[in-house]
């Protein structure tokens, strides 16, 4: 009441103050207990837009190695399933799945990051290393679709074991779960008829009347770095992307020596 006001009696048994308060919005920078037990799934195809440049041609690897590390910074076990891997060539619509007994279809367990202290930011994380090569997998084969989607069906399951922790799991919000790859073809490969396309745009200013515009030379400087024979070809394109001319580069680009 007012200080200046006159008084309320108030009797025993009497509510003063009935307040509820919840929490909305809350981001929790980190966390601490038994985390639980959970599963999720990752099943989007991953793009790998480089190769949609290839139109048309083969390609074949003599080998190629793949090396996966897996870093756990979540104080709790995990385990990793890879159900299946699937290279997709959109563009013929060819299809692949990788073959892999290290990878596909076994139970990889990601040892749980250790916390010294608690809420220091300061984890040590714990990695799972994977190669594949031409020695355990079809790889080669797999790369030679020409991909520009792989498909995974990826599990992991949190805590599969149970709560071994005594309620001591953690989790900081920006440190999960990262995943590195290397990929190394050796150039011991052949190629046929490998067609490569990209479109640049061409800007011209803001000129509308092209009709003074007299006869023309085009010069076109080429650097071929690479071991093997090149043709190229210009494709003149409308603001609609439909084809309106072509020139063709006269002879052969030759191969690097």
């Amino acid at each position: 009441t007012d200080s200046a006001g006159g008084a309320i009696p108030i009797n025993a048994g009497d509510t003063l103050f009935n307040l509820v308060s919840t929490f909305a919005g809350i981001t929790p920078d980190y966390i601490k207990g038994y985390i639980g037990q959970k599963e999720f799934e990752i099943a989007d195809g991953i793009e790998l837009a480089g190769l949609r440049n290839i139109e048309s041609g083969t390609l074949s690897l003599d080998s190629a190695s793949l090396s996966i590390t897996v870093e756990n910074e979540v104080g709790a076990d995990l385990q990793a399933e890879v159900r299946s891997l699937m290279a997709i060539n959109t563009r013929n619509q060819d299809s692949i799945s990788l073959n892999a007994p290290t990878l596909i279809g076994r139970s990889l367990n990601l040892t749980r990051a250790i916390e010294p202290f608690t809420f220091s930011n300061n984890v040590s994380t714990s990695q799972t290393n994977i190669v594949i090569d031409r020695t355990n997998s079809n790889l080669a084969t797999f790369l030679q679709t020409l991909p520009d989607v792989l498909r995974p069906d990826l599990r992991f399951y949190m805590n599969p074991f149970g709560n071994i922790s005594g309620n001591s799991d953690f989790i900081y919000k920006d440190r999960l779960i990262s995943t590195h790859t290397r990929l190394e073809i050796p150039l011991r490969l052949s190629m046929n008829n490998l067609t490569l396309c990209d479109t640049q745009e061409l800007s011209i200013g803001n000129l509308t009347d092209l009709d003074p515009v007299g006869p023309m030379n085009l010069t076109l400087v080429a650097e071929n770095g690479f071991p093997v024979d090149l043709r190229l070809q210009l494709i003149v394109l409308d603001p609609n992307h439909n084809p309106t001319d072509t020139l063709f580069a006269p002879g052969i680009i030759p191969s690097a020596q």
